[in-house]
């Protein structure tokens, strides 16, 4: 696929798209136009089956039942749904310096109207979280209700290894909640045994903005964040209390749901290891032939090491030149990147760019070794 714009902001929203995702959002707009809840017509009944389908590929995705899978407009929405269902008053989390704004604003609300006691776990950079760590802090005080966790950095690409971590959690019974915003579309997450998981559709899962899922490991009580109308036959004021229509209230975003699930296929049908190998590597090569300017100190970057667990995201900062105006310069010359702090504000404490953030790029399925190197030209001229 070409276009006269270069997109490397793939960790933001994923462009372009496959052509299936364009097609089956079309579909609905052009045949179908009902939901799947609320209607008995064969439309009706084909939007449901789709939808099925979609939620059976998330649950195999994270290896839970397919009536955990709760689908919503994004994994904001599904960070908002698990913390404020999940915490109560006086409640205390663990999190780390990884987070994005999505975990992290919902607990500093939630400690400033609850009470709930949020721990920024220290140890972030080449150093990441291990059961070590945990244990040390553990010695402390008591042990946390709830761990909230990045799984693969918006910033800097790094993956934490939470297998061992969630380990430790479900033997000491602290409940676990992980956010795969990055990693979900690129790394096997049947491994990793966390009690909750926040998926969004519009980044790797090429899905359109508008739609994503919390998945739970086994079924449990949440507050409900939105409560309406689910399309239930059953005559009565309150929400149903299975799920997933405990959490499904509302008219669901069924042109995007569809789409998701054409996304989900091909994602799948490519592979998820390959379709990795291959951002990563042109992401190798961009830092390889950036590499003279951050020997000399004419250009830092911020990414994780080759023999690291990692996803294809990377950042970087000039000395005199603002991300900000570095990026508009890209944008000039075609390039989609993007600068600032990527929602993710506690990290920049730890890599010292608290000033103006960071330039990001994040290549994906349809960039190619050539855009790189022009990129990497333009760099160096400006260097």
């Amino acid at each position: 696929m070409e276009s006269p714009l270069i997109h490397l902001d793939n960790a933001a929203t994923s462009w372009p798209k496959p052509k299936a995702v364009e097609l089956a959002m079309q579909e609905w707009f052009e045949d179908l136009g009902v939901d799947a809840h609320r209607g008995g017509s064969e439309r009706n009944l084909t939007v449901s089956r789709r939808v099925a389908s979609l939620r059976g590929a998330l649950a195999k995705l994270v290896g839970v039942p397919d009536q955990h899978v709760l689908l919503g407009s994004g994994a904001t929405q599904a960070c908002n749904l698990f913390l404020k269902g999940f915490l109560e008053p006086g409640m205390r989390v663990w999190t780390s310096a990884l987070e994005h704004n999505a975990v992290a604003r919902p607990l500093m609300g939630l400690a400033k109207r609850l009470g709930v006691q949020v721990e920024v776990l220290p140890e972030i950079g080449s150093d990441l979280l291990n059961v070590e760590v945990l244990e040390e802090h553990l010695t402390k005080g008591s042990k946390p209700d709830l761990l909230a966790l990045n799984h693969a950095s918006n910033v800097t690409g790094q993956v934490q290894d939470l297998v061992p971590i969630l380990g430790w959690a479900r033997d000491l019974g602290i409940t676990t909640f992980v956010d795969v915003a990055q990693s979900a579309e690129r790394l096997d997450l049947t491994e990793l045994e966390a009690d909750a998981f926040a998926i969004p559709g519009h980044k790797g899962l090429m899905g359109p903005p508008g739609v994503g899922a919390l998945c739970l490991r086994e079924a449990r009580t949440l507050l409900p964040l939105i409560e309406g109308g689910t399309g239930s036959t059953r005559a009565t004021d309150l929400m149903p209390v299975e799920l997933p229509k405990a959490h499904e209230a509302g008219t669901a975003n069924s042109p995007g749901l569809l789409a998701w699930r054409a996304g989900v296929e091909w994602v799948l049908a490519e592979g998820i290891e390959a379709l990795l190998s291959h951002e990563l590597a042109l992401l190798d090569q961009l830092i390889s032939e950036l590499s003279p300017l951050r020997d000399e100190g004419r250009l830092q970057i911020f990414a994780a090491r080759p023999d690291d667990i990692r996803v294809a995201v990377m950042s970087l900062t000039m000395p005199g030149l603002d991300p900000a105006e570095l990026s508009l310069i890209l944008d000039q010359e075609g390039f989609a990147t993007r600068a600032g702090y990527h929602c993710a504000p506690w990290i920049h404490e730890r890599l010292g760019t608290q000033a103006g953030g960071t330039l990001r790029v994040s290549p994906g399925p349809f960039n190619t070794e050539v855009e790189m190197q022009r990129l990497a030209a333009i760099l160096q001229s400006l260097s």
